[in-house]
């Protein structure tokens, strides 16, 4: 048995040739190689061996054939990487049905070949290829060599040389292919989360501290297919290409949920820069009754593309009554100019401001600041993430009227709130309920 191993190992090398000793040197260092350089390693392997102008591994999808890698003599520039076209065109897809034989030492005198308008036109001439399979049996493309002249030479040990090399770029491409297997897991959970309606919209209190009253709700939406933070969902959907249905589910469900809530408080709703763009938000509040009873606030540190544009459709929501929030303010540069850009009408302080401000001289300084910038361009100033009492102690000292966190409450369904008394948190916030009520607070 022994023996057997050991003459079949031989085989293997006298077929392979010097390629034995370069997977050999790979094997020994793999964590220095890439998946690319390996593959590159085995098509350049091909190219020596075959004495082809060009070698090249192409993907199958959506009925394209796609070159995935590529190695090319450098007097020839016909096929590059990421270029491609329709399946039905190629040579590959041939191959693989079996109308075309692996093995092609002129092109030019095979009549199936002269079909394609390649052959004709690169010209081809000399042409090997076999198909790429996956250990669960998928076609995932092929592995290829031409160049543009015949050559007689080629013959069954050849063929079985690139062979071998497809058989090692599989076990690379599928470790490739699973190393982006959770794009494709993503995909399916947005699908799921859309088609399912997979999502739930809890609401939190913002409240007035002159009086405890309730002033406001802001609209957040919860996936019930698993634990992800909204941002984090978002984010996933606009990678993706499914922004839109996800926003468009969103805000319609804070649309019908906060139709329930006291008509007298106004109801926040989370946008980003990429829907409010394109059209989609304003054609979802075009659609209320009352519009003017709803705040688009304008998310996270997304980057606008087009301040100009962002403006000009603002200004329309403005003209239906709808008021704009910026949110995160304090949290980085993108805040700051989506602040002095978008002109909102109200500012709402980023969490990492309020976490821990009666401890940090410079928090207090930059919210006073913040404070004074508010009165000056006549906006309204929330502080968001107010935890402890001691927070909210600071934020009393310096004057802020508006907050919104879990010291006073967390999210919670519709039914939470929907009869619950607008002044319920003044309790919370003085010693003494009456305290303080007297002060005139701004009208949010």
């Amino acid at each position: 048995m022994k023996s057997s191993h050991s003459k079949a190992a031989k085989q293997t090398r006298a077929l392979v040739g010097p390629i034995h000793e370069v997977l050999g040197n790979i094997a020994e260092h793999e964590h220095e190689y890439s998946i690319h350089r390996l593959l590159q390693t085995l098509l350049n392997a091909a190219r020596d061996r075959l004495s082809m102008e060009v070698a090249f591994i192409a993907e199958f999808t959506d009925g394209q054939r796609v070159f995935r890698q590529v190695s090319s003599d450098a007097s020839i520039d016909i096929v590059k990487a990421g270029g491609g076209g329709p399946l039905e065109e190629s040579y590959c897809v041939r191959v693989v049905q079996g109308v075309l034989p692996e093995l092609i030492r002129d092109a030019q005198k095979n009549s199936e070949a002269l079909k394609l308008e390649a052959t004709r036109l690169v010209p081809v001439g000399a042409h090997v290829s076999v198909p790429i399979k996956l250990t669960d049996g998928t076609i995932y493309g092929t592995f290829c060599a031409f160049s543009r002249t015949p050559n007689q030479n080629l013959d069954a040990r050849d063929l079985a040389f690139l062979r071998v090399l497809a058989d090692i770029s599989t076990v690379y491409l599928e470790h490739q292919l699973q190393a982006h297997n959770p794009d494709q897991q993503q995909r399916k959970m947005l699908a799921s989360i859309i088609d399912k309606h997979l999502i739930n919209t809890v609401f939190q209190p913002i409240v007035r501290l002159t009086d405890g009253h309730t002033v406001g709700y802001e609209a957040l939406t919860r996936t019930l297919a698993q634990r992800m933070p909204p941002d984090q969902l978002f984010r996933l959907a606009i990678s993706h290409g499914m922004n839109d249905p996800l926003s468009e589910m969103a805000i319609t469900s804070a649309f019908q949920l906060g139709s329930q809530l006291p008509r007298d408080v106004y109801v926040s709703i989370n946008a980003g820069p990429e829907e409010l763009l394109n059209g989609l938000v304003e054609k979802l509040f075009r659609q209320q009754k009352d519009p003017s009873r709803y705040v688009i606030e304008i998310t996270e540190h997304a980057i606008v593309s087009d301040y100009e544009e962002m403006m000009h459709n603002l200004a329309r929501l403005r003209r239906l009554g709808v008021r704009v929030a910026v949110d995160d303010a304090g949290a980085g540069y993108a805040s700051f100019r989506h602040i002095l850009c978008l002109k909102p009408d109200i500012i709402k302080l980023d969490i990492s401001l309020v976490r821990d401000i009666h401890h940090d001289k410079d928090k207090q300084d930059l919210v006073a600041a913040l404070m004074e910038f508010s009165r000056r361009r006549r906006s309204i100033l929330v502080a968001e993430g107010l935890e402890t009492r001691e927070e909210l102690t600071q934020l009393l000292k310096l004057g802020i009227e508006y907050v919104q966190g879990y010291f006073l409450s967390r999210p919670g369904d519709v039914s939470q709130f929907r009869a619950q008394a607008f002044d319920c948190y003044a309790g919370v916030i003085f010693d003494n309920p009456g305290e303080d009520q007297g002060r005139a607070g701004v009208k949010l």
